[in-house]
């Protein structure tokens, strides 16, 4: 491709970004998500693979992971600056590639664990001298203004913004800034729509690209600084589990020569007997390979009895270190469905995005972009150019007081009247009906909900099964209407407006919610006739990927066993997978597999 088409091919892009918020929503996950790429990459992947989770050229996944792009996938461009030339150059996400050979190789991610690495964002706005919150969402906007304010100065500079217009612009980019990087912690972050409207209106093809380039970079630097700093804090736990283990083993042998007690470690089998292979990737975990594979054993077989259908969901992608460095490290993997806590600007995370299915889960891409170190000095920005600038108490008052001004500026114009007057009325039979066809926000959609309830289970087992599935919240446009939905223990809290997190007016039990998606199956109205084909299909394949990385990830010993040598090996994992799949639609096969997985 030649560097004028692709200057063109992105002007073609920012069109498209321009056409809708939801468009404009779409490349802030995907900004999130590729952090390590600049802007301008960013748009072609949000073009061409909006999915992406982890990205690198052809030769970095074969040198560095040993892992090579399928026949038949194409890449995203990406225009490389070599300093004396530039050239459009290709990059491929890693659901494109495959294990060169029998080895999983497998590509573990950075991931954000809400218990743990709280602390680390709460620690980045202490070491500014601000007070944290216990929110996790009210800290990621404070680091906004942390990392971005002065950055934002510069922007409505060069696109100058209106005085009267700068409180409201100022808190849509830090909303911008914070939904891309909760987008990367698996984080609902709820957006101002009427805010977003407003500002969104503003920009044009040369605006985007200005606007772009600055949430790129600081949501970027926030969460490099994170990972970095999440990084830190894991080094120091390890090296305390160290000196307490160090310190144990000594007590140990201390109690053996007192009471002559010879103590043997056991070095046998893992759990269930089971040999795999040893070394820094392993799969012996029944909620990691096993859940599936377990199911086929179970009472009543492959359509009766089958795990979450989601057992991949979480698949693994690329680990780094901070910018400009291309270390990597295991670390553990995505987790979806957490909850959340309040945003910002008073609206729960339920987010009344409906223009989101899935959650992104891997930490962006592989190359080095070569940005900037992500800490920041103190410095660098004020919330206020007073002499309380350093004051905890002032900062939230700051923050209460100008995101107070920004809705207020926002909802001042006639046509952004409506819906501010929170409705208490309980939802009708349709509205609730919706929101049980289209929420969830777990992988595979419709489908996985359709296997599992084909399965003639009670109704108290489908409801657990849902309050398991079910998380976050979910916000839908029905009939102009504003409709949110939050999944707890207690069932779905439904509300018209933007949040239903804090609402029990109307809570829809997880029996009764399992009831209706019945009824709902039996009338044809939850999912199409292909959808209902495509279930059972689904879930199949999530079994054969599962019983895939089982058999690959065998030790010398249980390669010995014999164990899975009925499994037709040749051609990768995508092939491989493929044929089990077809294969397991044979009842024989079927029955052959559940006796070899007894053996096992």
């Amino acid at each position: 491709m030649r560097i004028n088409d692709f200057h063109n091919i992105l002007e073609l892009i920012k069109q498209d970004v321009l056409h809708s918020e939801a468009e404009y929503l779409k490349l802030l996950k995907v900004v999130g998500n590729n952090q390590r790429y600049d802007f301008r990459s960013q748009l072609s992947i949000y073009d061409k693979n909006p999915e992406a989770i982890a990205c690198a050229k052809f030769d970095y996944w074969r040198e560095r992971f040993n892992r090579t792009v399928m026949r038949g996938q194409k890449g995203i461009p990406i225009l490389e600056d070599y300093g004396t030339f530039k050239k459009v150059d290709y990059i491929f996400d890693i659901g494109q590639t495959v294990s060169r050979n029998r080895d999983v190789n497998e590509v573990n991610l950075w991931k954000f664990d809400k218990e743990n690495h709280q602390d680390v964002l709460k620690e980045m706005i202490k070491s500014e001298g601000y007070e944290e919150s216990k929110s996790t969402l009210e800290n990621i906007f404070s680091l906004s203004r942390l990392y971005g304010d002065e950055k934002i100065d510069t922007l409505m500079n060069e696109l100058r913004i209106a005085d009267e217009d700068r409180i409201s612009f100022t808190k849509f980019v830090r909303d911008s800034v914070s939904y891309a990087v909760a987008s990367r912690f698996k984080l609902d972050y709820s957006i101002d729509y009427e805010l977003l409207r407003e500002n969104f209106q503003r920009l044009d093809s040369i605006s985007l690209m200005s606007l772009g380039e600055s949430v790129s970079d600081i949501s970027g630097k926030i969460i490099d600084a994170t990972i970095q700093k999440s990084k830190e804090l894991e080094l120091q736990k390890e090296v305390l589990r160290g000196k307490e283990a160090g310190y144990n083993k000594i007590k140990e042998e201390l109690e053996e020569v007192e009471e002559y007690v010879l103590r043997r470690d056991d070095q046998g089998r893992n759990e269930n007997g089971r040999v795999l292979r040893n070394g820094e990737y392993r799969r012996d975990n029944r909620e990691n390979q096993g859940e599936y594979a377990k199911q086929l054993g179970g009472r009543d077989g492959l359509h009766k009895e089958v795990s979450k259908s989601d057992l991949r969901s979480d698949e693994a992608g690329v680990s780094f270190t901070e910018r400009g460095a291309e270390q990597l490290r295991d670390v553990s993997r995505s987790i979806q469905g957490e909850e959340v806590d309040r945003t910002p600007d008073g609206h729960s995370e339920t987010g009344d995005r409906v223009y989101e299915k899935r959650e992104a889960e891997a930490d962006g891409s592989l190359e080095d972009r070569g940005r900037e170190q992500s800490t920041v000095q103190s410095n660098d920005f004020s919330f206020e150019r007073d002499d309380d600038q350093g004051n905890s108490r002032r900062l939230r008052e700051n923050i209460d007081v100008e995101i107070r001004e920004a809705e207020k500026a926002s909802f001042s114009l006639p046509e952004n009247s409506y819906g501010q007057t929170r409705l208490t009325i309980p939802l009708t039979e349709n509205d609730i009906d919706t929101v049980l066809i289209n929420g969830g926000n777990h992988d595979g959609g419709r489908l996985p909900v359709i296997a599992e309830f084909s399965k003639e289970k009670t109704v108290e087992e489908l409801g657990e099964y849902l309050k398991d599935t079910f998380k976050g919240g979910n916000g839908f446009y029905i009939d102009e209407r504003e409709v949110s939905s939050w999944y707890s223990d207690k069932g779905i809290h439904l509300a018209y407006g933007t949040s239903a997190r804090e609402d029990d007016t109307q809570v829809l039990n997880w029996n009764d919610a399992a009831k209706r998606i019945n009824e709902l199956l039996n009338s044809g109205e939850f999912a199409t006739n292909v959808e209902l084909f495509e279930a059972l299909d689904y879930e199949r394949d999530r079994i054969s990927e599962s019983l895939w990385y089982l058999s690959h990830d065998l030790s010398e010993e249980g390669k010995e066993q014999g164990y899975f040598e009925l499994f037709e090996r040749g051609g990768g994992f995508s092939e491989e997978t493929k044929r089990l799949s077809e294969a397991l639609k044979n009842p024989e096969y079927l029955k052959e597999t559940i006796r070899e997985y007894d053996r096992f």
